[in-house]
């Protein structure tokens, strides 16, 4: 195990004051400089900027607001993670100088857009990769002042499952300030599972718990095994466990077995293009596939989608005033035609292009002429992946 992910939440970083709990962070820069030290690499997604946000004294409002459009309590907490990032940093920076030798920090705030464009997702792939070869810690925070919630990662949870799949992590650590899953809720006396090799089985298990004033916590143990059941399918285990646990990065590190619960990977590592259409690209449109073609996906045949297996892009037929817009080179989800979710892939021409051909074909059909044009690849295999 050699390269790391370190999701740490928000209920772990906030101290009983509502305040930024520096103890914690001192005990996760000690233990990442062991790691370091025996030739690790280590990229933390931390939580935490709002928590640090609230020892501003002045942010009280009121706020000026964009009528209609702004939600004064979300504003409120973008003004308090705009105020609190740069205070989380310096906590952190300080923490890591502190160890022997000191360690430098980086920090990357991001956006699900910076993962959905590939050009951006591979600069920031590039810069990363560099950061930890030189022994640089990045720490990663969405950038809550610029998300927006059409385009916003949900929860830290599925930005460090990005993260992960981006830099091809050996683990993604989720540290919490529960010990792992429980069979049942821990007012009923739950008892840790220590392995679960179905995410999706053990979904009623994420048990409702009740919120710290104040504090912003988006995820929760469902969010944990939703990102479990992603970043396993794509070839990357997951391991929840408690940040209060002694020397916990260090002893999960190191394989001990007896500490958090393990999601073990069921799927093969795909490759770097695939996991970007997985788990980083925005799906932009969709095209509806014929039943032969949904048949051979449904029992994930390898095979390219050609022209002649596009039946319409998404529910057009039905729906004449949708209109898709994607263009070449977009993420698009493949149906089939009752509207179920197949699989998806990066298309090789735009909606209207795609439109015009489809129309083409058909009449090249109807006439009984027979070309190559129905063999156009639309979406390359090697560009597809299976829901």
């Amino acid at each position: 195990m050699k390269k790391l992910v370190i999701k740490i939440g928000s209920q772990l970083l906030t101290d009983k004051q509502m305040q930024l709990n520096q103890i914690m962070i001192e005990s996760i820069a000690v233990q990442v400089a062991e790691l370091l030290k025996s030739g690790k690499q280590v990229v933390l997604v931390s939580s935490g900027a709002v928590a640090s946000g609230r020892s501003a004294k002045t942010l009280i409002g009121p706020f000026s607001l964009v009528p209609d459009q702004q939600d004064p309590d979300l504003l409120r907490e973008q003004i308090l993670a705009a105020v609190g990032q740069p205070r989380l940093m310096r906590v952190y920076r300080r923490m890591f100088e502190k160890q022997n030798p000191p360690i430098e920090a980086a920090q990357l705030l991001v956006t699900r857009a910076d993962f959905a464009d590939r050009k951006r997702y591979v600069s920031l792939r590039t810069v990363v990769e560099n950061l930890v070869r030189l022994g640089i810690v990045p720490i990663f925070n969405e950038n809550d002042v610029l998300s927006t919630e059409e385009l916003d990662f949900s929860d830290n949870d599925q930005l460090a499952c990005m993260v992960s799949a981006m830099i091809d992590a050996d683990l993604l650590l989720t540290l919490t300030d529960v010990p792992g899953l429980l069979d049942k809720h821990p007012d009923e006396g739950g008892k840790l599972i220590k392995q679960v090799e179905n995410p999706e089985s053990v979904r009623a298990l994420a048990h409702p718990r009740k919120k710290k004033e104040g504090v912003v916590s988006k995820g929760g143990m469902l969010s944990k095994i939703e990102a479990a059941d992603l970043i396993t399918k794509l070839g990357i285990p997951m391991r929840i466990a408690s940040g209060y646990e002694d020397k916990v990065i260090t002893r999960i590190a190191a394989q001990d077995e007896n500490v958090g619960t393990l999601f073990p990977v069921h799927g093969r590592k795909l490759s770097r293009k695939k996991i970007w259409i997985s788990a980083g690209a925005a799906v932009t449109g969709r095209i509806s596939v014929s039943t032969f073609l949904a048949d051979r996906l449904r029992k994930k045949h390898v095979a390219s989608i050609l022209l002649r297996g596009v039946e319409s892009l998404g529910g057009e037929e039905q729906n004449p005033e949708k209109k898709e817009t994607f263009t070449e080179g977009d993420v698009v989800e493949v149906l089939d035609m009752d509207g179920t979710v197949l699989g998806k892939g990066q298309v090789r021409m735009g909606a209207d292009e795609l439109r015009d051909a489809i129309l083409a074909e058909r009449a090249k059909n109807s006439a009984g002429t027979r070309t190559p044009g129905g063999e156009k690849i639309v979406i390359h295999y090697d560009y597809f992946v299976f829901s």
